[in-house]
């Protein structure tokens, strides 16, 4: 994955985006500043169900 994320790959290609993916999970700084918040819309969706049918849609 080091290898990969090192070097310039073409966009949308499977070495970019296990590029990103690794770039992204290696900011720890960028992680720890945002905390839960990238992820407080979904659960905001999760606490709004109320019933099967909320969880369908």
């Amino acid at each position: 994955m080091e290898e990969v994320s090192s070097k310039k790959n073409a966009k949308g290609t499977a070495d970019q985006k296990v590029a990103g993916l690794y770039t992204s999970g290696m900011d720890t700084v960028t992680i720890e500043k945002l905390g839960y918040s990238p992820i407080k819309p979904l659960l905001a969706q999760i606490n709004a169900v109320k019933n099967y049918k909320d969880l369908i849609n």
